[in-house]
């Protein structure tokens, strides 16, 4: 197994592993991280010893993350969760045989020290999840990072921005765009926009993540991650950084676009104005 830094390092992005600094070093749990990888390099084998190692670790880090900003939560336990993945991924590939035996024993304690402790963050959630999609004896061993996610901060409502994109036509359905946000993961949720209005789609990113009422755990930048998960009306697909040159063309020349800074501007307006 590697270090924390060698886990860090070799498995996530830059901006990623930039993240995952900030939350360790906030809420202290450099010490606790690397203590859990050194029990696993040096116990035994037992999955029993494992799943009492798991349980100490839900409780130190459950004890450690206090948050009020629900956007900021989500994202750390994102983030947390992927860095235990690899970490615990890397330890079961040394051990197949104990393999089956490890991840039920991982599985019972970390439910029942959630369920006594009265915790919501699992950190050994999408291990569990991977297990049982893929079974525990076909699971495999790459590690499928979280590439990207959108974050809604909880600085404006997102249920009037929906509200507002709904009734100017500009989504079709209200769900997926819910889902873009609250789902987890949102890899498969496309929002069908109305392209003839695409401006409007690369105006509104541009001014939701500048004013922060957005964020993304990501592999890529917001445009590029929007580009994947917009369609047309008709289903028709976004072309590679075609949302940020309309966004860079709208803010080159303002006066050509008053009508879509306006209306993006009176939408964000109305989902700020009780914040």
């Amino acid at each position: 197994m590697k270090s924390l830094s060698g886990y860090l390092d070799d498995e996530f992005t830059l901006l990623n592993k930039r993240d995952l600094l900030e939350i360790l070093e906030t809420y202290q749990l450099f010490n606790i991280v690397e203590k859990f990888i050194l029990l696993l390099k040096h116990n035994p084998k037992q999955g029993p010893d494992i799943g009492i190692i798991s349980s100490g670790l839900l409780i130190g880090v459950n004890t450690n993350i206090k948050v009020l900003d629900p956007g900021r939560q989500q994202k750390i336990e994102l983030l947390f969760a992927d860095l235990i993945f690899v970490i615990f991924i890397d330890f079961l590939k040394s051990r197949p045989l104990e393999r089956a035996l490890i991840l039920k024993e991982i599985k019972k304690h970390s439910f029942t020290t959630c369920n006594l402790m009265g915790y919501d963050f699992n950190v050994f959630k999408k291990l569990i999840d991977a297990c049982a999609a893929n079974s525990i004896n076909d699971i495999t061993y790459s590690v499928e990072i979280n590439k990207s996610k959108f974050i809604w901060t909880g600085k404006g409502r997102l249920e009037e921005l929906v509200y507002q994109l709904s009734s100017r036509k500009l989504i079709k359905n209200k769900g997926p765009f819910f889902d873009l946000f609250l789902k987890t993961p949102a890899e498969d949720t496309i929002v069908r926009w109305d392209f003839e209005r695409k401006g409007h789609l690369a105006h509104l990113l541009h001014e939701l993540y500048k004013k922060d009422l957005i964020d993304i755990v990501s592999n890529r930048g917001y445009f590029s991650y929007a580009e994947k998960h917009f369609a047309g009306f008709d289903g028709a697909v976004l072309k590679t950084n075609s949302l940020k040159k309309l966004s860079s063309a709208i803010h080159a020349q303002p006066g050509r676009h008053n009508q879509i800074i306006k209306e993006v501007n009176e939408i964000i307006g109305k989902v700020t104005a009780l914040h």
